[in-house]
């Protein structure tokens, strides 16, 4: 089924997208639309020679899913947006014919993501039953593997900021891009993403000496902070694996306990950071207002948003950390 303009619009990362998908909503600007079992896809003429591809998958558990080839940065885009609302208005203009390339191979792959795997020959024991969780001493192996590459990323991080304060502040400007893309890489394949993260925000604090100190004190703290976490508490760890970038338990989380209520949707916000798309959701009940994240990697979609201005029934877990 699918659903009416205004749950649609909901999915809007802003007015502004909502507002432009209302106006493309309409068949004249799409030579092409198409809908299957289960998608729909269509070519939207923008201001280019070439339409813009969109798709929409309406099947799968974080359905609706969107893919459009313009160069638009917010997600859902418009043209998504649009071909979704003109499915719901003008089902009548839709042909049955199958799918591009590119919209078929988007479909197979979210297809084959939510399919349920099949027990692998590890996944069982030597009689052929499943095994019923992973494997404790296997885990603990891959978590001393991954904080020792961490503690020699954030060695070496703490090494390169002392030249780079020993050398003088003002030598910094001067410095090729290529020094903090490679620093950062260093720190990536050292997975501790987010210290590389604010590496590549140095050159935006250049021509801000006051800022530019803060923001170096902020990634020395955190090489401080790491080499001396075991005299830490356990929610200023879980502030510093966060800052650094380790995911996140999330059924320990949930485990844990929550809050069950109803919560106003204050607002949100899409962004690309590091090609990985980030949502940032306010709600607030009471005296509490809580940050929801979501995060996409290149290619997939993020959940449904929820509505601005509306409300919503929901538990929510927090993150643990000094701040709850």
């Amino acid at each position: 089924m699918t659903p009416t303009p205004d749950p649609i619009l909901t999915l809007a990362p802003d007015a502004g997208s909502a507002a432009s998908a209302r106006k493309l909503a309409t068949p004249a600007g799409w030579p092409d639309l198409h809908a299957g079992p289960t998608h729909l896809w269509g070519h939207c003429q923008g201001s280019g020679t070439q339409p813009y591809l969109t798709g929409v998958d309406r099947s799968g558990p974080d359905a609706p899913a969107f893919k459009c080839s313009c160069p638009s940065r917010k997600f859902p885009c418009k043209h998504a947006l649009a071909l979704l609302l003109l499915h719901g208005s003008h089902p009548q203009h839709f042909g049955t014919d199958p799918a591009p390339d590119a919209i078929r191979t988007w479909l197979d792959g979210r297809a084959a993501k939510h399919a349920p795997p099949d027990p692998s020959p590890a996944d069982t024991d030597p009689a052929g039953e499943t095994r019923s969780g992973p494997d404790p001493a296997a885990q603990a192996r891959r978590r001393a593997a991954r904080e020792k590459k961490v503690s020699l990323g954030l060695d070496a991080l703490q090494t390169f900021l002392k030249d780079l304060v020993r050398d003088g502040l003002a030598q910094a400007a001067a410095r090729p891009y290529s020094d903090w893309d490679t620093q950062a890489a260093r720190l990536v394949d050292a997975q501790a993403p987010g210290a590389a993260r604010l590496v590549r925000m140095i050159p935006e604090v250049l021509p801000h000496p006051d800022r530019l100190l803060a923001h170096l004190s902020r990634l020395y703290l955190l090489t401080e902070a790491w080499s001396r976490r075991d005299t830490l508490s356990a929610p200023q760890q879980a502030d510093l694996r966060a800052a650094l970038g380790f995911p996140l338990d999330k059924s320990a989380t949930v485990a844990a306990g929550g809050t069950d209520t109803r919560w106003l949707v204050l607002g949100h916000t899409v962004s690309d950071e590091e090609h990985v798309l980030t949502r940032r959701t306010w709600l607030h009940e009471g005296g509490t207002t809580a940050l929801l994240l979501d995060f996409a990697a290149p290619g997939w979609p993020l959940p449904p948003a929820l509505p601005a201005g509306g409300s919503v029934r929901a538990r929510l877990s927090p993150a643990p950390g000094t701040v709850p």
